[in-house]
């Protein structure tokens, strides 16, 4: 039996925008585009079913599919370039793309596909697997392999709980196919597939984390698109004064922050493979006359109020648009929009010691500790010093060091 069916628009639309604040700035662009692509999958093809992973026999094949890479550069490669490497017509659209990794994964590995597992949760991440599940015959699995969207595939529940991951298979658009049989890490794998974006100008599909759903049970985060349309429907359904803390509270967290985005400050310093930059926020109501920047890596990582660390990863971050009454993804986030800063506790997995060595603020290459939100909210937010952005420290996954500079 399904676990969840969504079989209307109001479903569909809060399934999205719930994805759209658990993704935490990342995971996809605005909802709209999604809720429109899942409306008309329903029309077509009828309800979506998706399933609990105890409903799958325990030796049924399940994989993870999704896109991996980051935002363009403003210029492109000329013509020429890419003729001269023979990359003249793309020979897959978005869905063929994705359907392609999980085509040439079981290929290899001779194996029957059973079920998807969304590696992530996101406004565009998690709707794409489902529907090329659709497209495959086989059904979407009520939960994820992170409980929100990461920048890196070494982030996983099952990379941090020191789970198998390998064959990996990378797809780009213009038909190249790369099977990582073996890695030395984690980290390298998503290593290999960022440098296959650059390659190729541009993002690239994979399919992954191959298990039987015996093995899946106790290594992904359970209920997690359930939760996405009950975080949804609780927006939906609250009064105008109340969208920011109804989702909150759905979620189990807290709205941290209320204020007017002044700047969106980007950084291109990783184009096709990441997408960083500090949105910062000047206080209104309770919070006038205060700053809070928050700095993303894909999705919001670290966040500062008057220059003084505050909440981090792997603990979440959402901002909420007041006036569109919805999550906003950093691609669209610009000054002027008037929002409130959501947090929530992340799942336990990235709130151990391996799960903050490879989630929290140290990883990204800043001298914070994590403090978890519950601490933050407990004590009350940091109101002293002058706004001011700390220092980097290193850069565990930077691109000066992958790009080798």
């Amino acid at each position: 039996m399904p676990n969840l069916i969504l079989d209307n628009d109001n479903d569909i639309a809060d399934f999205v925008h719930g994805l759209t604040f658990m993704g935490t700035g990342g995971g996809g662009g605005s909802p709209a585009p999604a809720i429109e692509l899942m409306r008309a999958d329903r029309e077509q093809s009828g309800p979506f079913q998706i399933v609990d992973i105890d409903d799958l026999p325990a030796d049924a094949w399940t994989v993870a599919v999704a896109g991996l890479g980051g935002r363009p550069p403003e210029q492109g490669p000329s013509e020429e370039e890419l003729h001269a490497l023979g990359l003249i017509e793309p020979r897959y659209g978005r869905f063929e793309l994705l359907a392609a990794a999980v085509q040439e994964l079981a290929r290899y590995a001779g194996v029957d596909i059973r079920a998807i597992v969304p590696g992530e949760l996101g406004s565009a991440n998690t709707p794409a697997p489902m529907i090329v599940g659709r497209r495959l015959g086989i059904p979407t699995v009520d939960g994820d392999y992170a409980g929100r969207a990461i920048p890196e595939i070494g982030q996983t529940v099952p990379d941090i709980l020191g789970r198998q991951t390998c064959p990996f298979s990378f797809v780009d658009r213009w038909g190249n196919v790369v099977i990582v049989k073996e890695a030395a890490s984690p980290a390298m794998i998503d290593r290999i597939g960022r440098m296959l974006c650059l390659a190729g100008y541009g993002g690239v599909s994979f399919a992954g984390f191959l298990a039987q759903a015996g093995d899946v049970r106790d290594a992904f985060v359970r209920g997690t698109l359930s939760r996405a349309v009950q975080i949804g429907r609780a927006g939906r359904q609250a009064p105008a004064d109340r969208v920011a803390a109804a989702m909150a509270e759905a979620a189990g967290g807290w709205v941290l922050f209320t204020g007017t985005i002044e700047r969106s400050e980007r950084d291109d310093q990783a184009a096709y493979m990441f997408g960083y930059g500090t949105h910062v926020i000047r206080g209104a109501g309770d919070d006038d006359g205060h700053e809070l920047r928050v700095w993303y890596k894909n999705e919001h990582h670290l966040s500062w109020i008057d220059g003084q660390p505050f909440v981090t990863s792997p603990d979440c971050l959402a901002i909420v648009d007041l006036d569109r009454r919805e999550a906003l993804p950093n691609s669209v986030i610009q000054p002027g929009q008037r929002v409130a800063v959501v947090g929530w506790p992340g799942n336990p997995v990235h709130r151990s010691p391996r799960g903050v060595a490879v989630l929290g603020p140290r990883h990204f290459g800043f001298d914070v500790d994590f403090v978890p939100i519950e601490d933050h909210v407990g004590r009350g937010r940091p109101r002293r010093g002058t706004p001011a952005a700390p220092e980097r420290r290193i850069g565990d996954m930077s691109a000066e060091r992958m790009q080798g500079e």
